[in-house]
């Protein structure tokens, strides 16, 4: 695979900004480099030296395929804010890469992932088990939101990272159904968190984000977590807020914005500042 070689070199030292990826692979290389790239075998090694099972061909998953790594800006605040004893829920974990990670920053760490979508949710779980990390990192399969009850979620068959619980035009999705819960009166999830504070969440699960939040009230009255979470409003609209009525919320329970980078923010409570 010299070809591959030459790519990944170019990619390391020449890193695209997330959303170049398409026309890097269908313009400059003219399909041969997504052929070259679903032609690798799974599990893909990262970067960081773990292991991660990724789709074929899939916009995120080609992303990963190429330059083995993802937003580092999020690496970089992960390591500033990880500490042996941190226990951190991955909302929206996807494949599972910072869920992962996180074990490469700070092995002693707890993680929580949840991720919605079943096929995605199967490779994460394959991901876990291939780097040994099934004692620190506990893996479910369902949707974040403000009540335990079954919802419609649409798997996007071209990038794995846009599914959602609402349809989008122009997108190719199969519909499946799947578990909805609120963090607060989810009992697998509680029993897995057990007395354990909560100290860092992380949220990227497409315009979801505010229902998810109110689901978790108690949860964060009483651990007062560190909040990093995807800003996007063509997601919040999917939803039918605005990024006005998100902020207005945060502050309503005492939380406000202390860093931005990428599309991300984070959030901390007031009486931690």
């Amino acid at each position: 695979m010299i070809i591959y070689k030459i790519i990944s070199l170019i990619a390391r030292y020449y890193p695209f900004e997330r959303g170049r990826m398409r026309c890097f692979l269908e313009l400059f290389f003219r399909k041969k480099g997504e052929i070259l790239l679903s032609d690798l075998k799974n599990p893909i090694l990262m970067n960081a030296g773990f292991k991660m099972f990724t789709f074929e061909r899939d916009f995120l998953s080609l992303w990963y395929r190429l330059y083995r790594h993802y937003e580092p800006e999020t690496i970089d605040f992960l390591k500033r804010t990880l500490r042996s004893e941190s226990v951190f829920l991955d909302l929206g974990s996807n494949l599972g890469f910072f869920s992962l990670i996180s074990q490469k920053i700070q092995p002693t760490c707890k993680v929580i992932a949840i991720e919605a979508s079943p096929i995605t949710y199967d490779l994460l779980t394959q991901s876990i088990a291939a780097n040994g990390f099934s004692n620190s990192i506990k893996a479910f399969n369902k949707a974040v939101c403000d009540q335990n009850t079954e919802i419609d979620f649409f798997i996007n068959t071209t990038n794995s990272g846009d599914s959602c619980m609402v349809s989008t035009p122009n997108e190719k999705t199969t519909k499946v159904t799947i578990k909805g819960v609120s963090l607060d009166e989810d009992k697998e999830f509680l029993e897995a968190l057990g007395e354990k504070k909560i100290d860092l969440i992380k949220m990227d699960i497409q315009g979801a984000e505010l229902s998810a939040l109110k689901g978790m009230i108690k949860l964060l009255k009483k651990h007062r977590p560190i909040i990093l979470l995807e800003f996007d409003e063509p997601s919040m609209k999917r939803f039918n807020y605005t990024p006005e009525v998100f902020l207005s919320f945060m502050k309503s329970i005492d939380y406000s914005v202390s860093e931005k980078f990428d599309l991300n923010l984070v959030f901390t409570p007031f009486i931690d500042q």
